[in-house]
């Protein structure tokens, strides 16, 4: 009274064919992959180095140091030169001392 089927390890002859055909187009992709990630992470590479860019648009990249340095001279722009520092120090010192040695010059 047994109606089970047998089910067989061996795979059938079109089936063998399709398991390594499947194996074949698996290993071709998987190589496919590795070669587009590397090719990916070269150009990233490349992409976030300045000297390639320096190199492509050296005018551009001239530009960009011109301003940087304009912007960082008047972030850290000059205070006056020593002397005037200097005297600028005495007048808020002399102005702390008060009369009779200093004049009051803020309100």
């Amino acid at each position: 009274m047994g109606y089970g089927n047998a089910v067989s390890t061996e795979p059938a002859g079109d089936d063998a064919r399709s398991t390594e055909t499947l194996r074949r187009d698996i290993e071709r992709r998987r190589e496919s992959i590795a070669k587009t990630v590397d090719q990916a992470g070269q150009r990233l590479q490349q992409s976030l180095s300045w000297r390639e860019h320096v190199r492509e648009r050296p005018y551009g990249a001239l530009a960009v140091v011109a301003i940087a340095g304009f912007e960082l001279a008047r972030l850290f722009g000059s205070r006056g030169t020593a002397g005037e520092r200097l005297v600028a120090g005495l007048a808020r010192h002399l102005d702390e001392i008060g009369p009779p040695y200093g004049v009051r010059t803020t309100g």
